[in-house]
């Protein structure tokens, strides 16, 4: 989770579902791969589990991390539906959907299947939630989720999976809309890359000047500069050697009878 969050004032949807697709970005970035809908409740399931339980280097979870874990369930909600379909509450008569529900959606059909299940709860009263109340009760929708999902797994048509994941969602959009979203900021940028072809014309430049003395000293170089010189090069090629600044054959031997 990123460290640094701002919230957005509470009160609009529009606001929730953009930090929700900022996070939905963010989850493309670092894994853009297809997920099995089995992995994507796995994932649901671990983050309703640490919405509830806390950081496992905390004994209390605090109010912003915990609101941060709860915008990265929501995206997971979202991005399984947007995958595997998103069931439509009707709002009357049994749950039905526009389409098939396994098949899949774009973000803005899983917007309108979560605001179907807001207005089927509107309309028997609306409900708000505190962050623990929206804990307990996510942690008891992913469990329903997993539960339909591990009865038939093997269901390319099986609903109620889906039908739980959207329900879930619902519920932290809620919590948003109430209390405001934590919206997730930009990873910092990576550290400048190492100069390495420099450290190597580097290295390159002073074994050239090492090989050219030993070419020259060959008659009168005795055993143990040779040695040395066999132990340089080969602490250079292996990257033992300080990669800013290698030292110099002298430098180097000095050093090295300092330690003997």
């Amino acid at each position: 989770m990123s460290e640094t969050q701002v919230s957005a004032p509470a009160g609009t949807r529009d606001q929730v579902y953009a930090a929700i697709d900022g996070e939905r970005d963010h989850q493309d970035l670092k894994n853009p791969n297809l997920l099995a809908l089995g992995e994507e409740i796995a994932l649901v399931m671990k983050y309703a589990l640490l919405a509830f339980n806390g950081p496992p280097d905390q004994e209390v979870a605090s109010e912003p991390w915990r609101r941060e874990t709860f915008r990265e369930l929501a995206a997971f909600c979202v991005r399984a539906l947007e995958r595997y379909g998103a069931p439509v509450r009707t709002m009357v008569g049994p749950i039905g959907a526009v389409r098939r529900p396994y098949e899949p959606g774009t973000r803005s059909e899983v917007y309108a299947a979560i605001d179907s299940q807001l207005d089927y709860l509107d309309e028997r009263g609306r409900r708000t939630y505190t962050t623990g109340q929206a804990a307990m009760e996510a942690l008891a929708s992913a469990t329903a989720v997993l539960e339909h999902w591990s009865n038939e797994p093997f269901d390319p048509t099986e609903l109620m999976a889906r039908v739980k994941l959207r329900d879930l969602a619902a519920t932290l959009v809620r919590l948003f809309e109430d209390t405001g979203v934590p919206l997730r900021q930009p990873d910092p940028p990576p550290p400048p890359p190492r100069d390495r072809d420099g450290w190597k014309a580097g290295v390159d430049a002073k074994v050239v000047a090492f090989v050219d003395e030993a070419e020259r000293s060959f008659n009168t170089i005795s055993p143990s500069r040779w040695a040395d010189l066999r132990d340089y090069l080969e602490e250079l090629k292996s990257g033992v050697k300080t990669l800013e600044s290698p030292l110099t054959m002298a430098e180097w031997v000095a050093k090295r009878k300092d330690h003997h």
